[in-house]
Order: C-alpha cells, then structure tokens, then sequence
C-alpha cells in the first residue's frame, strides 16, 4: 500500500536559502478532525511503553486530536490546559516527564500522543527481540537481560540550518494543511494536518520536530537551491481559455516533479501497522521496505475509510540507520543464527561479527 494524495493539491515552493517548502492544500476539508499541540518544558521523556520496555527521548510536545462521530464540525479549542496524564520530577538543573503511554485516551472522543516518536519507538524495536537459542557467540548479559538498550541519534530543527529563517518568512496559503519539507532538495519530513487552522497554529512545530542525521548535514553542506522555472508556451495561447489551460499544465507538471523529488516515499509500497482507532479515522504508523541503495522513511499517518490522508508525519531514515534494520531484520529471519545469516548475506561468519561491531551492535558480541 501506498500513501494517497487523491484530497490533496500541492502548490510551488517557495524556497529561502538550501530550504524547499511545498504546501500542501486541502480544498474539502470537514473540520471533524482536529490537531493542536500540549507543550512540554522538561528535559527528557520517559514513556512505558511495556511492562519491560521504556521509550526515552526529548519530547518538546505533545498532539491532542479530537474528532467528531456525528459529522458536526469542531470549534477549533486554541490552547488550552488539559488534566495532566503524566509525571513531572527533576530539581533545577534538570526535568524529567514520565507517561505511562504513548497514545492515552484523555476524553470520549480525544487522545494525547506523542507525534513521531510513536513510528521511532516502533523503528527502534523492530527485530530487536534477540534469538530465542542460546547461541554461543552471543554475550552473557543479552542473554541475561536481553538486547536494549537500542539507541538512535537525531537532530532539533532548530539546528537544522536556514530553518528558522524559512519558517518565519514562508507564506502560509489559504487553505493550507501541511508541507513538503525539502533540505538542499533531500525530502526531510511531510507534515499534514487535517485543518488549516491546525496548520496555522503548528506551522512553527517543524523547528521543534528531530530530525536524522543525514539532513542536518546537508544543511550545512549545501547553502542554497535552485528555483524551479515552469514556462507558458506562447504558441499555444491564442485566447483566454488557452490561456487558462496551459496554466493548469503548469500546475500538474509542477505537481509532478514535487512528487518527481518526494518518490522515496510517495512512490513507494509502504509497510502498515494499525495503531488506534480515531472514530471512523485509522491511526497507523508505518515504513518503507528497508533497502540500503534507497530512500527510506518511518512514519504515522491518519486516513479515512478511503485512505484519504487527515493527518501525516514522517522522518527520514540515514543510510546507517537503514544498514542497522536490514542487518536486523536478517539476524532475526534466521533467529539470529550468524552462520546461517552470514550465508544469507553472501559473506563470512568474521566479516558479518565486524559489521555487527561497526553498526555499533558490538556489545551483542561475546569477546575473544
């Protein structure tokens, strides 16, 4: 299955620096769907996520999503200050949030989440269970305790260079519900929401959103982007309404190479897991097919009956991160047996324990 964009228009860029923002326009939008932010001030977030797994990390935010069953549009709420649903405790040189959940019911038809970091705790666990045999090669303490702690390394937009800038002065269009977010022209995140009002109020959020590794490079490595030049052919316009058509060809052909430049997840089959169910709404998250030659990307996503996107957020995986889960994914086809997965992988048994050091996995390891 593939992310649908049939509700959804795309308008040009416009562009600030190595910074590329494309907005995304919803004309039919309901209003019974709806998106505003829970602000967090503490330093670190501890989420339960099972009785044995915690899910840590720096959470500036929360999403509360409301929805309505009858068909009747929401009031949008603004900001406002919600029973608390986790546990504050620090001193003055630190701050730490505890939750017991990483979606929590707060209201009949309203849930607190936690907006991307539901797809990365899932990225983070995927194959990540360990053999189910007690192979020889594997370390007393995996075997004792198990696999974790699984670590992964992103970036604060606010340190992604030129963002800041771009977020200030971008115009947001009417109707607008999301973007395109390109750096020097590498897709960064899709974000959309299910009402301009919503966009409106979380346009900012984007400098809070972490991003990988490989993007907070390229900012800095490439300054600026080219404009895009889309030209009328004159040989074709003789009245108002050639005119007009070759306008709306304009459109399209821009349409398409914004997807032209985002296929490394608008072209691509995606892997689905249902995560919740938000009235006649699905909460899923998702990924790409991990491949190492590829553009690879994690995710959540919101759609309707028809698959129609309401809500979408995703995060671009860095070529590391994907050579982790692919030799995770091996390792767990063949229940970690490095034998029989070295031989899967058309390499020797030493060169697969040297990858599994480099990928940072070392600990994994019995050592010699």
């Amino acid at each position: 299955m593939s992310l649908i964009f049939s509700n959804l228009k795309l308008a040009p860029s416009q562009i600030s620096g190595g910074i590329r923002i494309v907005p995304v326009i919803r004309d039919n939008y309901t209003g019974t769907l709806r998106l505003q932010s829970q602000e967090y001030d503490e330093d670190l977030n501890i989420t339960q996520v099972t009785k044995n797994i915690s899910y840590i990390s720096y959470v500036p935010h929360a999403f509360i999503l409301s929805w309505s069953d009858d068909g009747v549009p929401l009031v949008s709420e603004g900001t406002q200050i919600y029973k608390k649903n986790s546990k504050v405790t620090g001193s003055k040189y630190f701050s730490m949030r505890s939750s017991s959940k990483m979606i929590k019911k707060i209201d009949k038809n309203k849930i607190h989440f936690l907006p991307l970091h539901l797809a990365m705790e899932s990225f983070l666990n995927l194959y990540f269970k360990g053999p189910s045999i007690s192979w020889d090669e594997y370390s007393g303490k995996i075997k004792a305790t198990g696999l974790s702690p699984r670590i992964e390394y992103s970036y604060s937009g606010k340190y992604i260079d030129g963002l800041e800038e771009a977020l200030r002065v971008f115009e947001i269009h009417e109707n607008q519900v999301g973007v395109l977010l390109f750096v020097a022209d590498k897709l960064a995140s899709v974000f959309i929401v299910p009402h301009p009002e919503d966009y409106r109020s979380l346009h900012q959020s984007l400098l809070k959103d972490f991003y990988g590794e490989l993007i907070y490079y390229y900012g800095y490595m490439y300054p600026s982007v080219s404009k895009f030049q889309v030209k009328i052919d004159d040989d074709k316009v003789n009245s108002l309404s050639d005119l007009r058509n070759e306008l709306e060809q304009m459109k399209t052909d821009l349409t398409d190479f914004y997807k032209f430049m985002a296929e490394g997840i608008l072209q691509k089959e995606l892997i689905f897991n249902d995560v919740y169910n938000v009235g006649q709404h699905k909460l899923k998250r998702f990924m790409t097919d991990p491949d190492v030659n590829l553009e690879n990307h994690i995710g959540e996503i919101i759609v309707d009956n028809d698959n129609n996107i309401e809500y979408l957020k995703t995060f671009h995986l860095s070529s590391e991160q994907v050579k982790k889960v692919v030799l995770l994914k091996n390792l767990d086809l063949h229940n970690w047996n490095l034998d029989e997965t070295a031989t899967y992988m058309n390499t020797t048994k030493s060169k697969l324990i040297m990858n599994i050091e480099k990928l940072g996995f070392g600990y994994l390891i019995k050592a010699h």
